[in-house]
């Protein structure tokens, strides 16, 4: 159990997951001179070969998850519902943004683009016009994305980590007159005051 959660804490420091295979290969390796000759020291690097496969594995599905390089920067037309209420920021010039969390259920993608991912996705979009957005809406909108970045100096916030924390695919933007509103929330839906 040591190994296992020693293994998983520091897989989350590494800038490179290892490679999925040779993680396997050396946990059936370790696994096999376990059964042949069991001793404590062949157990704590057993559960350090289970730990690090473990992160791997998530590591992978959170790389995965991630908006695919081809469509990055590129306008693509998405439906789904907002799910927290917006957050609204003004601005001293009179301008406001509106940025909320989007759960895309259907993404239309260019033609020349291979292997376009399967929703759902959660992205988190910045609305810069004057129409009111709220939590539980479900709407059709063109957006321009981009993959997660942020900063990740030692002593600060990672916005990084924090955006793959709450699997987030892609932060971008709403193109202002291309807000189509299909759909209400429902009473269940609305948040609570």
């Amino acid at each position: 159990m040591i190994g296992t959660g020693a293994a998983i804490l520091a897989m989350g420091w590494m800038p490179v997951l290892p490679s999925l295979g040779a993680t396997i290969g050396a946990v059936v390796f370790t696994l096999l001179v376990y059964l042949w000759r069991p001793g404590p020291l062949l157990g704590l690097l057993l559960g350090l070969g289970c730990g690090s496969c473990y992160a791997v594995l998530w590591g992978e599905s959170l790389l995965t998850a991630r908006l695919p390089a081809a469509l990055e920067g590129r306008s693509l037309v998405i439906e789904g519902r907002i799910l927290e209420p917006p957050q609204l920021r003004q601005f001293r010039g009179g301008g406001q943004r509106q940025r909320f969390v989007f759960s895309a259920a259907k993404l239309a993608c260019p033609s020349d683009v291979v292997g376009c991912p399967a929703p759902p996705h959660r992205f988190l979009l910045s609305y810069y016009g004057a129409q009111a957005l709220q939590a539980g809406q479900v709407w059709r909108l063109t957006v321009r994305l981009k993959r997660p970045w942020g900063l990740a100096n030692p002593g600060s916030f990672n916005y990084q980590s924090w955006l793959s924390q709450n699997r987030i695919a892609a932060t971008g933007s709403v193109r202002e007159r291309s807000l189509q509103l299909l759909a209400q929330p429902e009473w269940w839906q609305l948040p609570h005051q």
